[in-house]
């Protein structure tokens, strides 16, 4: 979700989101920074569909974080500013718990896999 503070045009570089890109397979980011995009040439020709969404200062945007998302480019003098938040469900199967930012506000935290077991070879 995306709250704007300033008016976001394409002109100031609005939100580009590719529509239904959120029902493709997942393939995982790479942990060297960059867009999904960037990272597999799979999904590189995608990037022709992305539309902008401009949006009013006061808006919110809600979508879908696996949809392909980014930030058009700024081409003015004005500023584009913004604040995102996510709303997650608890994902049991992270390799390290850091709940230091997470805060469950409904239901309990429940892990639904196996127990993990680290056999020394």
């Amino acid at each position: 979700m995306i709250i704007y503070l300033d008016d976001a045009t394409a002109e100031t570089g609005a939100t580009h989101i590719i529509p239904g890109s959120q029902f493709l397979p997942f393939v995982g980011t790479p942990n060297n920074g960059g867009t999904w995009m960037d990272g597999h040439h799979v999904f590189a020709s995608l990037i022709d569909q992305s539309i902008p969404i401009p949006m009013k200062i006061g808006g919110i945007l809600v979508f879908d974080s696996l949809a392909f998302h980014s930030v058009g480019i700024n081409v003015t003098d004005k500023t584009r500013r913004s604040i995102a938040i996510g709303y997650t469900s608890v994902d049991e199967l992270l390799p390290v718990q850091d709940n230091t930012y997470r805060e469950v506000v409904s239901g309990e935290r429940l892990y639904r896999g196996s127990e993990l077991k680290w056999v020394n070879l």
